[in-house]
């Protein structure tokens, strides 16, 4: 008889029953010492924080391979924190958006530039439609993905502005 993995684990809980008492009363103990754990590292912070540098010291070369290495393998979250990181810094009116909604923005314009709708094959830059630099907000709504090359282009222009310089470019063609 085969049996999917929920139904497998109801049979199985249902002949252990005293396996589950110990697994809830272990993770009432693991709250307890993570919590004694959390106080200890408050009331030391010094402490730690002069641990945690001689440690970054001994092993700086793995943490920097190891930071290396996590960005080559999140491109996407990089860019992301990197723009949040400057509306920061031009205090532009922000959400808290991450890589997955910014993902979601890809795929509504159905991977295409918002600018020149040429295909961008997973390569592409978030933009703010309206810069950060004439007033506009690190909002949602005010971010598209576009190819590097309408990104550069369009500089400090809204997106309004940029469209219409495409479409004199399209129309003197």
């Amino acid at each position: 008889m085969v049996f999917n993995r929920k139904t497998y684990l109801r049979m199985w809980r249902a002949r252990n029953p005293d396996y589950e008492k110990l697994r809830w009363a272990d993770l009432g103990k693991r709250v307890k010492r993570y919590a004694c754990h959390r106080r200890w590292v408050i009331e030391n912070r010094e402490r730690v924080r002069v641990y945690l540098h001689n440690w970054y010291l001994g092993h700086r070369e793995q943490q920097l391979r190891w930071q290396s290495d996590w960005a080559t393998q999140n491109p996407g979250k990089v860019r992301a924190t990197r723009a949040r990181r400057r509306a920061r810094e031009l205090r532009a009116a922000s959400d808290q958006w991450s890589w997955k909604d910014i993902e979601k923005i890809y795929a509504r314009q159905a991977g295409l530039c918002y600018y020149c709708r040429i295909e961008l094959n997973g390569v592409f830059d978030v933009e703010h439609k309206i810069p950060l630099c004439r007033g506009g907000s690190d909002r949602l709504e005010n971010i598209c993905c576009s190819c590097e090359p309408c990104n550069q282009r369009k500089s400090r222009k809204t997106d309004e502005e940029f469209s219409s310089v495409l479409a004199s470019e399209a129309s003197s063609i």
